[in-house]
């Protein structure tokens, strides 16, 4: 199956969120910033369920309904991955516009472009990752409500903040995307999917009478101190669906740059979810509920994978 794949090498610098791409293989690196502290060095794919047509080449999206965020100012780094639920395609709308809206604001919040603080100033302290979410949905709810932008639909979204100052690793996640913290081989922190029932996620909702659904509150917070060599996944249901844990920890223990991991997982992601023969961890959950399914699940994919660094005074550049 021919299919758009999107990468990115994200180093220690703020970039823009996970929207328009090149449909094509795309790489970007930046220098490092001059500021001591902890940081994440950041690795991105995506890979999109179908294959590739003119019109998303030429439009030049990569993640398909997904979308995904790296940013970071001097109090955090933040990542964030959001998931566009399909099932507004029926009813006539892109579901891409909604996450990847989400995913904007997002980013504005962090670099302070946002309309919550007065232009070109930047937040004044470190923001929780549940406080994010809301903000970042409510400003597009009033973005929406103001006809400035009508990117009604839903998503699922889940946030992982570092703290530059502390090193603690902050996280908040509602509905099936999700994430995961290795050392090692050993599991220190992870998500557990908001189902309302099967294949139903939790998922911020905005309607076309305005009405909302499901809010940040709901969203599962966790937190610890990380350390250097510690490797954060953070994903959409389409990796968590198609692997198991065992099967997530077992490939990136291969190592390499994060961006290679992220591509190594996205890519099996994408092969296990097209194998009609697989015990997938969605067919799995399937049979749980009752339902006599086997196989993989294909969906988009998208892959961000964080390494968290502590950039000491010698290590600044001059």
């Amino acid at each position: 199956m021919s299919m758009t794949i999107f990468q990115r090498l994200i180093f220690l610098r703020p970039i823009r969120y996970g929207g328009p791409a090149l449909a094509a293989a795309f790489f970007y690196s930046s220098k490092p910033n001059n500021q001591t502290g902890w940081t994440l060095r950041c690795g991105a794919y995506c890979a999109p369920k179908g294959p590739l047509d003119a019109k998303r080449e030429a439009r030049l999206e990569c993640c398909g309904e997904d979308s995904f965020a790296v940013v970071e100012n001097q109090f955090q780094s933040v990542v964030a991955v959001a998931d566009g639920v399909g099932g507004w395609r029926a009813k006539g709308v892109d579901p891409s516009k909604f996450s990847r809206s989400l995913m904007r604001h997002l980013e504005a919040i962090i670099t302070g472009t946002s309309g919550w603080f007065r232009r070109g100033e930047s937040p004044l302290a470190f923001i929780s990752p549940t406080t994010l979410i809301r903000q970042a949905f409510w400003r597009l709810v009033g973005g929406y409500h103001s006809g400035k932008e009508q990117p009604f639909g839903s998503s699922t979204i889940c946030v992982a903040c570092l703290d530059r100052s502390s090193g603690t690793l902050e996280t908040a996640n509602l509905g099936d995307s999700g994430f995961l913290l290795l050392r090692g081989r050993e599991v220190i922190l992870q998500s557990r999917a908001q189902q309302h029932r099967f294949n139903a996620p939790y998922q911020l909702t905005l309607a076309p009478d305005g009405n909302v659904s499901d809010c940040s509150h709901m969203s599962a917070p966790h937190g610890c101190a990380v350390e250097t060599g510690d490797i954060l996944i953070l994903a959409t249901d389409g990796l968590w669906d198609n692997l198991f844990e065992e099967d997530v920890t077992r490939l990136v223990a291969m190592g390499g740059e994060p961006m290679e991991m992220a591509k190594r997982l996205a890519l099996e992601a994408r092969r296990m979810s097209e194998k009609d023969d697989y015990q997938s961890p969605f067919s799995v959950e399937a049979t749980r509920n009752g339902l006599n399914r086997l196989g993989g699940k294909e969906d988009d994919i998208t892959v961000v994978v964080a390494v968290p660094q502590y950039i000491g005074e010698a290590s600044v550049e001059k």
